[in-house]
């Protein structure tokens, strides 16, 4: 009975978040609002660049919406309640919101979230915005209000992923391109990230594919491509994207890639098949993207930080030694003059180095080239001790790095 009483009054407390919008509500979902503490209000980026945890967004959420009681057409209060309410209840895994009620209670709240701003900020730029991306539901319905909402505020970086994300999509080159380049020239983005993704790059043959996956991936080549300007013409796809008509009609008619795609290969390993047997060019895949591959490994070789796909067996060993000693930058990796915003992912990237690499420090060894098997070492003992790894997943990176350093 007691627990039945809970189940009622939990929904019941949503049902009013959602039909009468009361905006103190977010307090509820708080950890510990008893005791919140007074905390300096920020404007609310991806965990993907700064990273807290779930009682510091209630806090950012419950200070976001007495802003809002203040002044309900405060667009941006609205934008920041949004985002610290999303990520304190969606994005730890698991979070103190999911070990007491579901995913669907979590997305009635932040529905709710937006039905208030309908009726406080209707059709405005940050209202636009979020609204499309809900949830993940790209809803076409809604397209036309983001691109009210960029032709309003085509500068406002604070939007740059999302902007960037829909532009790639609906195929907006030169909005796009605009924007990389002001997103470049802020400085604001990460060099970290940049200095990855100019690597990732500059190993790959010309005109050839880059598959990718994610965040940071994508938007960090983008950069180097379209605000820097390098590497304009390596193809990256954005395999998240395949599953969107638009964007997979416009990227398989600029590769020459045949649109009609067997049964068989309507899922995400599927369509990177279709993509390796029908296209003229190289096809690598990014290391720090989550990609499906499973039925493709035995085709796959490492160059460092990326794998090539070849249907026959090659000298990777010899390209990965050109893409450490003549083509990557590296000084990065051993000390940078430039602040780094993106705390969260900038330095847990670099361990791919040492995923990528370890196999040439065995070469090394083997060649009895000590001056390159003890540099490379260094920096891969550098990039372990770097990467904000726990105790025991750091032993295990540096007893992988050892057995090639050491012969075992």
């Amino acid at each position: 009975m007691i627990k039945d009483k809970k189940e009622q009054m939990k929904h019941q407390i949503i049902r009013i978040l959602v039909g009468v919008g009361l905006l103190t509500g977010g307090i509820a979902f708080a950890a510990n609002h008893a005791t919140v503490q007074k905390v300096e209000l920020q404007d609310i980026v991806s965990p993907t660049k700064v990273e807290y945890d779930s009682a510091w967004y209630a806090r950012q959420a419950e200070g976001w919406a007495k802003e809002i009681k203040k002044n309900p057409k405060n667009e941006y209060a609205w934008r920041n309640y949004y985002l610290a309410s999303k990520y304190q209840l969606t994005w730890f895994n698991p979070s103190p919101y999911s070990k007491e009620r579901s995913t669907k209670d979590a997305t009635n709240f932040l529905e709710g979230i937006l039905i208030n701003m309908e009726k406080n900020i209707p059709d405005s730029h940050v209202l636009n915005i979020l609204r499309y991306f809900h949830d993940g539901k790209w809803d076409e319905k809604y397209k036309d209000g983001v691109m009210r909402a960029i032709a309003e505020g085509p500068d406002d970086l604070l939007f740059f992923p999302d902007y960037a994300a829909f532009m790639l999509k609906w195929g907006m080159e030169e909005e796009l391109t605009a924007l990389c380049q002001k997103m470049y020239e802020s400085g604001e983005y990460s060099p970290t990230l940049l200095n990855y993704a100019y690597n990732e790059l500059v190993g790959l043959e010309p005109g050839s594919i880059l598959l990718a996956n994610g965040d940071v991936p994508i938007y960090s080549t983008l950069l180097i491509q379209k605000g820097k300007g390098l590497f304009t013409d390596i193809h990256v796809v954005s395999t998240a994207f395949l599953y969107f008509g638009d964007y997979r009609k416009r990227v398989f008619s600029k590769l020459g890639i045949p649109l009609d795609i067997a049964a068989e290969d309507w899922n995400s390993e599927g369509l990177i098949r279709h993509i390796i047997r029908h296209s003229k060019q190289p096809v690598y895949f990014s290391i720090c993207s989550a990609i499906p591959k499973e039925g493709l490994k035995d085709s796959l070789y490492s160059e460092g930080l990326v794998m090539r796909y070849s249907a026959k067996p090659y000298d990777n060993i010899s390209i990965k030694r050109q893409n450490y000693e003549k083509r990557y930058l590296l000084d990065y990796l051993q000390e940078s003059f430039h602040p780094e915003r993106y705390t969260a992912y900038a330095n847990k990237g670099k361990i791919n180095y040492a995923t990528g690499f370890q196999s040439l420090l065995k070469h090394y060894r083997k060649a009895g080239d000590k001056a390159h098997m003890e540099e490379l070492y260094s920096l891969l003992r550098k990039v372990i001790s770097d990467a904000e790894l726990t105790p025991e997943r750091e032993e295990g990176y540096m007893n992988f790095i050892n057995e090639a350093y050491e012969g075992k």
